[in-house]
């Protein structure tokens, strides 16, 4: 859910990559100080009720980018794909305290999708 969150709201994250920057640095310390309120409050490690990781996630996901239909739509379908799939450093980061190990396994995800899509932007421009 928080991931269509993220998609529907993407257009809040500005496309001047140090206004980005500044977004994405709130986005990160907001998700980790909500989600470790979330945790404490619900009394469950990464709830599945918490979804503000995925919408940052998301939206590192697609930073920096071109903000068009193929990126948004792609790394959509990445993100999802590294957060399920969740490879060994990216799960270990779920191991991190409170809102931390809740938000930075998504942020992570988010940066192997972004490094992907990169990777098709400069093949397919």
């Amino acid at each position: 859910m928080g991931t269509l969150f993220g998609c529907a709201s993407h257009k809040l994250l500005p496309i001047d990559p140090l206004r980005a920057a500044v977004v994405l640095i709130g986005a990160f310390g907001i998700a980790v100080a909500v989600s470790d309120y979330a945790e404490e409050v619900m009394g469950r490690k990464d709830d599945p009720r918490i979804v503000i990781d995925e919408w940052v996630g998301y939206w590192v996901t697609i930073a920096f980018l071109p903000q068009n239909r193929l990126i948004l739509i792609a790394g959509f379908i990445l993100f999802r794909l590294f957060d399920v799939l969740k490879p060994s450093y990216v799960r270990r980061s779920g191991n991190l305290p409170g809102g931390w190990g809740v938000v930075m396994d998504d942020v992570l995800a988010g940066v192997l999708a972004n490094l992907c899509l990169r990777l098709i932007v400069y093949v397919h421009p």
